[in-house]
C-alpha cells in the first residue's frame, strides 16, 4: 500500500472545505496536491491554510490517492494518526517520588517512547486526525482522490499560530482486522482568525499574485501566536513590526524618512528579504512602510485595516515621540512636525476609530511635551484610537479640528516583480473632512483594494 499525493486545495475553495488558496510568494504558487510521494520530504514542503471562523463547528475534509500492491485488499478502510511526542509523568520533577527504582523505570519507558516519537517526526496535534474511510481501487492498483473528514482539530481553541503536523497513514482491509502502517505525510498549517482581507484575494486561479503568501503566513502566524480576536492579532502584528527596529529597521531620519517599501506600491518581496536578513530596500522605514507592513501582514490573519493619514492643511507640531528603531525621544528627527502622519486604521477611519501604529511609540503621561516620558505602543496602547493618539503627539498648540483631512492613501497594491491588472493605473479612494475633533467620512466605507479596479484603495504590494 502507498500514498501517492494529499490535497488540501480543492472544490471551490475555503467555504466548501475549509482550505485556503494560497501561493508561496509572488513568484512561486503553491503546488497542488500539495503532498506527493517521493517529492515532499519536510513541514514546509506541504503548507495549506484554514481560517478558523470558516471551520469553526464544520468539518475539514481534505482528499487523498493511494497505489496497492497485488497482494493487498481490492477495497480497504484507510486512516491517519497524529505522531505527538509523549509528555512525561507529571510527577518526573518530584525528587521524593521519581528517585525510586519504579518511578526511574517508567521515566526511562517513557524517554524511549519520546525517541521513537521524535525519530518518527513527531510534531503537534492542531489539525487532529484523519477519519477512517473507505477506499476501493481499480483495476491498474490506483484510486481516485478519496475525500476524508478530519477529527480532533484543535485550531478554533488554539488561536493564530503555525503548526506542524506529522500523519501515521494506516490501512485494514475490513473492520475486524488490525491496523497496519504503510506511510507518513509531514505537513505545516497556518490558522488564521478569518479569510484574509484585501489586499488579499481568494480566486480560483493559481497564478494569481494576490492568493495569500505562505512567507507573509510565516512571519504573521508567529507574530500573532495564540491571537483569538482580530484586535488581539493587529496588536500583536503592530507589536512585532515595531520590535524589529531592534537593529533590522529604522525611521528613515536621514533619508528625509522617503519611503522605501510602499511607493509606489508596496514591495512586499524586498520586505520578507529584509526579514530574512537580506538587504531588501534597505534598513530606512516611514510611517506609509510601517502602516503598509502592519495592514498588509494583519489583514493575511482575517483582520480589516486600512492604511489612511491624518494631515492639516499645512504641517502640524508634535510633542516629543520615539520613532521606530531610535532610543531617542525628538520632535520628528529634529524637523518640527509632520506632513502627515499614515496608520493601520479599523472601520471608516474616523476619530473615533482604533488605528494601530508600529511607527512610533508617543508619550503615554500626563504631560506629553515635557521628560520624563512614557512609552505607549503595547497594550492598551497599540490598539488606541486615533483622538488619543493626537492628544499625545500633538503640540498642544495645534487644535485636532486644524487637521483638516484624514484621507485614505492614494496608493494601489502590487505584490512581488509584477504588477496587477490596475496596480499600475490609478486607484480611487475615499476621503474625509474634519469638523471640530473627529474626521467624518464623506463616501461609504471602502477598502484600500490592493492593485484592484476596485472601487476603493488599499496598498498596493509586489
Amino acid at each position: 500500500m502507498h500514498l501517492r499525493a494529499i490535497r488540501f486545495m480543492y472544490g471551490l475553495g475555503a467555504a466548501e472545505v475549509g482550505a485556503l488558496r494560497l501561493r508561496r510568494n509572488a513568484a512561486e504558487p503553491l503546488q497542488v496536491p500539495e503532498w506527493r510521494e517521493g517529492e515532499t520530504m519536510s513541514h514546509r514542503d506541504s503548507m495549506a491554510a484554514y481560517a478558523i471562523a470558516g471551520t469553526s463547528g464544520s468539518t475539514i475534509t481534505i482528499q487523498a490517492s493511494f497505489t496497492r500492491a497485488a497482494d493487498d485488499p481490492p477495497n480497504a478502510e484507510i486512516r491517519a494518526l497524529p505522531i505527538v511526542a509523549p509528555q512525561p509523568p507529571s510527577w518526573w520533577l518530584e525528587p521524593a517520588v521519581s528517585a525510586s527504582p519504579a518511578a526511574i523505570s517508567v521515566l526511562y519507558a517513557w524517554y524511549l517512547r519520546f525517541l521513537s516519537a521524535v525519530a518518527a517526526g513527531a510534531a503537534g496535534d492542531a489539525l487532529g486526525a484523519v477519519k477512517p474511510g473507505g477506499v476501493t481501487f481499480g483495476m491498474n492498483g490506483t484510486s481516485g482522490f478519496e475525500t476524508f473528514e478530519l477529527e480532533g482539530s484543535r485550531i478554533a481553541e488554539r488561536g493564530v499560530g503555525v503548526h506542524d503536523v506529522t500523519w501515521r497513514w494506516q490501512y485494514r482491509p475490513d473492520a475486524g482486522a488490525p491496523w497496519r502502517d504503510f506511510a507518513e505525510s509531514r505537513h505545516r498549517f497556518y490558522a488564521v482568525l478569518d479569510v484574509p482581507k484585501a489586499p488579499w484575494v481568494q480566486a480560483d486561479a493559481s497564478t494569481d499574485t494576490q492568493l495569500p503568501w505562505t512567507d507573509v503566513l510565516e512571519y504573521a502566524c508567529r507574530w500573532a501566536t495564540g491571537a483569538r480576536t482580530a484586535d488581539e492579532a493587529a496588536t500583536l502584528v503592530t507589536i512585532a513590526v515595531n520590535a524589529l527596529g531592534n537593529g533590522l529597521i529604522e525611521y528613515g531620519c536621514p533619508i528625509l524618512a522617503v519611503s522605501q517599501y510602499s511607493m509606489p506600491f508596496f514591495n512586499c518581496t524586498a520586505f520578507l528579504e529584509r526579514l530574512r536578513g537580506e538587504i531588501g530596500n534597505g534598513p530606512y522605514v516611514n510611517c506609509s512602510d510601517c502602516a503598509t507592513i502592519v495592514a498588509t501582514f494583519a489583514n493575511a490573519l482575517g483582520c480589516d485595516l486600512w492604511q489612511s493619514k491624518m494631515a492639516g492643511l499645512a504641517p502640524f507640531a508634535l510633542n516629543p515621540i520615539r520613532a521606530i528603531g531610535s532610543p531617542t525621544w525628538q520632535i520628528a528627527c529634529g524637523w518640527g512636525g509632520f506632513n502627515y502622519h499614515e496608520v493601520a486604521w479599523k472601520g471608516a477611519c474616523t476619530a473615533s476609530e482604533q488605528i494601530f501604529d508600529a511607527c512610533l511609540y508617543v508619550d503615554g503621561d500626563a504631560n506629553p511635551a515635557l521628560a520624563p516620558h512614557t512609552p505607549l505602543l503595547g497594550p492598551p496602547g497599540v490598539a488606541r484610537r486615533s483622538s488619543e493618539l493626537r492628544a499625545a503627539a500633538l503640540d498642544p498648540a495645534t487644535k485636532v479640528g486644524d487637521l483638516a483631512s484624514c484621507a485614505t492613501s492614494t496608493l494601489p497594491w502590487r505584490r512581488g516583480t509584477h504588477s496587477r491588472s490596475g496596480a499600475g493605473g490609478h486607484a480611487s479612494t475615499r476621503t474625509s473632512s474634519c469638523g471640530g475633533s473627529s474626521c467624518r467620512l464623506t463616501s461609504s466605507p471602502a477598502s484600500f483594494r490592493i492593485g484592484s479596479s476596485m472601487s476603493t484603495a488599499r496598498p498596493g504590494h509586489r
